[in-house]
């Protein structure tokens, strides 16, 4: 099954929202439009308001290559 270029896809799961955050932040500065997503759905959010258990991060399928390879470049240094 081939994916549309503008299927959102996920790349990576980050610790938690602080790294999400600072990982969309620099896939943005790169030109990759990113989202985040909590494993939870949001429901640890609602109630204490800081998710713990870390965070989904999405990128459309045409930048997904480019974006791990920004996301290693990161995670390894």
């Amino acid at each position: 099954m081939k994916l549309n270029p503008n299927e959102p896809v996920n790349v990576f799961m980050a610790r938690d929202r602080i790294e999400a955050d600072m990982l969309i932040e620099i896939l943005e500065n790169e030109g990759i439009a990113a989202y985040k997503k909590g494993i939870d759905g949001g429901v640890m959010n609602v109630y204490s308001g800081n998710a713990n258990v870390g965070d989904y991060i999405f990128v459309d399928s045409a930048d997904a290559e480019k974006a791990l390879e920004i996301i290693e470049a990161y995670t390894l240094s």
